[in-house]
């Protein structure tokens, strides 16, 4: 029930990102049969960012589908 997972692999340790996985999304475009429709989403759903912005970047996935946090 995550909404979203953050990895960080070699390369991306390499060039001080990472990877921001919205799972939610990435669930809903598992089932597009429209492989255009999929691919404009597709950035949606996973995206590099640099180390210091992975706060403000899971924030936006959360708000995305309504998560709140105190």
């Amino acid at each position: 029930g995550s909404p979203c997972a953050i990895i960080q692999g070699s390369d991306e340790k390499a060039t001080g990102e990472v990877l921001i996985k919205d799972l939610f999304l990435g669930a809903e475009l598992a089932k597009l049969e429209n492989r255009e429709e999929y691919l404009r989403k597709q950035a949606d759903a996973q995206r590099k960012v640099p180390e210091g912005k992975l706060v403000e970047a899971v924030r936006e996935v959360l708000a995305r589908h309504g998560v709140t946090w105190n």
